[in-house]
């Protein structure tokens, strides 16, 4: 992701981070002399005959773009049938599980895929949602794909992405090669703005710098992945699992061992259920609790005395760890032999492999210039703050000499030889003559001078909390700079090995001194780590701070985008939904129930008065829920864990029972009708048992039905944003041009945003506002016809060119 590195240490005044600017970077981290060198490696760092490399027109060399100009003459259009549209009508019906009545598709091949690409989509479902989209619209196609991917404007679904990606690779190389880039450019516009008595930490996984700047500062903007979304997608291609859409990704999850195939019900097998009820507590094999050592009294004692048996146990992972670093060598020689040999066989490989490389030098250079004038002793302190907004962070993320990425395709040497080629490194060198591969010892000193004089200066000056973890410098890692996923995976580290610090830090922040990061976390996450900490109310003090800290965080950051105004989170709690506490000892989908409960608690808190705090469950009957803000996130979480939700998905009721009828006794005039209404929900309704007029022998959705039922009362329906929370296979509530209704899905929150932004949908829906006929008799008695704009409503296709129409997008092409 795109970022702005922060230059505040914790406990640093402005006068401190004047100083640390004014450091040079570039002089030794150290004063020892190593006593190994990356040279002692036995691993070939070489590369083969990549004449491409050093080439800006690369892509158009190994994947010629295809002339579209002489278009295939058009088929004749088909003959119109009343019959087959019936037809068609009939195919395109499906009950739900629970024999309510949907549909197949919505009717739109964009808003299938839109709606139907999320966390819970079967594998097997990408390459029929991408096939008829992209048929139907190429360039939609391809921004659906990135609003997948994207962390601020989309679903900030990664791995989702890497197998849309994966299809697109696939069918149209040349477009999602030359696309790539868009991943990581800062085509998200952020402003910085100072609030007062605050330093700002970052918002979102980046690295944020503070200092006196103005109140309002247009800094680097934010990018729709991170910088190691290339290097994944390089490894997966290389891995030949983007080969089909159902391939699984293990190139990117290291293998299980005996210690972390231990289950999870074992490890967690004291905990408490949220309904206040414990759990009976079952038996292993040998008799005993789970999660409890079993001792056998009668057992004979060791002959052996203790230090013996240290000295064996350490012998044997002396010998194991030999044993796993020859197999991890043997995978990567392996790993790096099959990407040889796909660069010398296949063109759309090499062009990735080309364009990951080049993506990187070409930051790396940037940003290592940036440095240089950050470091002239001729450079002012403010110009210098000014500068060190500009930096991105492609030097976090890029290879390491023997990190995994390296070892398994030898990317940094490409990065390297292209900065030696540009003079970025300290070294004397000349690229090679295209018949002739950079010799061993060249590459070396390249792949050396990349350490030592562009990624390791670019890290310490942006202080990388990694840098501190990895060396043990716990006590003076600036948490302000801890990312939003390395703060909530690594606060247990934290509190081990610096609580005093960290406690304070967390005292800071809740104080309203400091900040800390939590704006690109899902918010389920928080959730089943909010379950978790309240669990038995003996949760680990910080680690609650944390998660508390961390839920502000993201709704705080939500509310920049704007306000929502006048609706409500409808939150389905049936029994499809699954159930809190599900999520202990399962590694599989999470249970839709987390991001119904967390995305209406996000809407609740992010919307105004009088709307503010409240939501409706249903399930067998609906319920409004009222939070406590001064409760805070666990508190409420424990609260609705411990409620008592029923079986059933009586969607219908929560209108027709709940709703209307409460409009109906109190004379509710009609534009005070809530205006609009978030369903987040599997969509697997019930049968609705309460029939309206002559509805019951028709096929006819829920939907239909609340709106016939509105307007018998007098009363308009609201808009009601329906948000899938399931896979593409289930039945769709509405079709894509019915007016007054939006298909989402996901579960990340950002998509509010659409909703929030620029005026909103209303906005959108002004400027497409259409012209309504009107007769009005004059006091002549003649009849003058006339037109007035009337607002068009919201469909989604509507929606759908609101969310894909984001400048954000707009550097997005197809050629192929």
């Amino acid at each position: 992701m795109s970022s702005v590195p922060s230059i505040s240490a914790t406990t640093e005044t402005h006068v401190d981070k004047i100083k640390h600017l004014a450091k040079d970077p570039f002089a030794p981290s150290v004063t020892v002399h190593p006593t190994t060198s990356p040279r002692d490696t036995s691993r070939d760092v070489t590369l083969p005959d990549l004449p491409e490399l050093f080439d800006p027109d690369f892509l158009n060399k190994l994947l010629p773009k295809i002339d579209t100009s002489i278009s295939s003459p058009k088929a004749p259009e088909s003959k119109k049938s009343a019959f087959m549209d019936a037809l068609d009508k009939e195919e395109n019906k499906q009950f739900t599980q629970n024999l309510a009545h949907g549909f197949k598709s919505t009717g739109s091949a964009t808003v299938d895929a839109f709606n139907g690409l999320n966390p819970q989509t079967a594998h097997a479902d990408y390459d029929r949602l991408l096939a008829r989209s992209w048929s139907a619209d190429p360039l939609a196609t391809l921004k659906i794909i990135w609003n997948l991917r994207s962390i601020h404007e989309g679903k900030s679904e990664r791995e989702g992405f890497y197998r849309a990606w994966g299809w697109l690779y696939r069918n149209h190389p040349r477009t999602a090669i030359l696309n790539l880039s868009a991943l990581t450019e800062p085509l998200i516009e952020k402003k910085l703005k100072k609030k007062a008595n605050k330093e700002d930490g970052d918002d979102d996984d980046d690295l944020v710098l503070v200092g006196d700047e103005p109140k309002e500062r247009v800094v680097r903007g934010m990018s729709h992945g991170y910088w190691k979304d290339p290097l994944n997608l390089l490894i997966l291609a290389a891995s030949g699992e983007l080969n089909s859409c159902t391939q699984t990704f293990s190139s990117l999850h290291a293998p299980k061992t005996e210690k972390t195939m231990i289950s999870q019900p074992q490890r967690a097998g004291r905990r408490v259920p949220y309904n206040g009820v414990r759990r009976s507590k079952s038996t292993n094999s040998a008799g005993g609790h789970r999660g409890h050592k079993v001792v056998n009294k009668n057992a004979p004692k060791p002959t052996t005395s203790g230090e013996e048996r240290i000295a064996q146990a350490l012998q044997r992972d002396a010998e194991n760890s030999a044993k796993a670093k020859e197999e991890r060598a043997k995978r990567d020689e392996k790993a790096r032999k099959g990407i040889e040999e796909l660069i010398n066989t296949s063109q759309p490989f090499k062009a990735l492999f080309v364009c990951v490389a080049r993506m990187f030098a070409d930051a790396l250079e940037r940003d290592v210039r940036i440095l240089e004038q950050i470091a002239d002793p001729a450079t002012a302190d403010d110009e210098r703050i000014n500068l060190s907004f500009q930096l991105s962070l492609a030097a976090k993320f890029a290879p390491s000499l023997g990190g995994t990425h390296d070892r398994k395709s030898n990317i940094s040497s490409a990065i390297a030889a292209l900065l030696g080629e540009r003079n970025a490194l300290h070294v004397q060198y000349a690229p090679p003559s295209p018949r002739h591969a950079i010799p061993v010892e060249q590459m070396h000193n390249l792949r050396m001078a990349y350490t030592r004089w562009v990624i390791s200066p670019l890290r310490r000056f942006m202080q990388i909390p990694e840098l501190y973890m990895s060396t043990n410098r716990w006590n003076q890692l600036p948490y302000q700079r801890v990312g939003s996923t390395c703060m909530q995976k690594n606060k247990k580290l934290f509190i081990k090995h610096d609580k005093a610090r960290f406690s304070k830090y967390l005292r800071d922040v809740a104080s309203g001194k400091r900040t800390i990061s939590g704006a690109t976390l899902l918010p389920h996450t928080l959730l089943m780590e909010a379950l978790d900490a309240s669990d038995d109310g003996s949760g680990n003090p910080e680690e609650m701070a944390v998660v508390e800290a961390q839920w502000k965080t993201l709704v705080e950051k939500l509310r920049e985008a704007g306000t929502l105004e006048d609706c409500l989170a409808i939150c389905d709690v049936s029994g499809s939904m699954g159930s809190l506490g599900s999520h202990r000892g399962w590694k599989g989908p999470i249970d839709p129930i987390y991001p119904a409960i967390a995305l209406s608690l996000v809407l609740s808190q992010v919307s105004r008065e009088p709307w503010k705090d409240r939501f409706i469950t249903f399930s067998e009957s609906p319920e409004i829920v009222k939070l406590n803000p001064a409760d805070g996130f666990i508190e409420s979480v424990r609260r609705m864990g411990s409620a008592n939700w029923g079986m059933n998905t009586d969607f219908n009721a929560v209108f027709l029972k709940l709703i209307l009828p409460l409009a109906i006794s109190n004379k509710l005039p009609k534009d005070e009708m809530i205006k609009r209404l978030f369903v987040f929900s599997d969509m697997e309704f019930d049968e609705s048992t309460t029939f309206v007029g002559d509805l019951k022998e028709t096929w006819t959705t829920e939907h239909e039905k609340v709106a016939k039922a509105f307007a018998e009362a007098g009363y308009e329906v609201p808009e009601i944003v329906y948000w899938n929370l399931n896979g593409a296979e289930g039945s769709k509530p509405v079709q894509a041009d019915w007016e007054g209704v939006v298909c989402l899905s996901g579960f990340s929150p950002n998509m509010l945003k659409t909703f929030m932004e620029d005026g909103g949908v209303e906005a959108l829906q002004e400027e497409m506002e259409k012209m309504e006929v009107v007769e009005v008799e004059q006091a002549d008695g003649e009849t003058v016809i006339t037109t007035k704009p009337e607002k068009q409503k919201m469909t989604p296709e509507i929606f759908l060119q609101k969310a894909l129409g984001k400048p954000s997008y707009a550097t997005l092409v197809v050629e192929d």
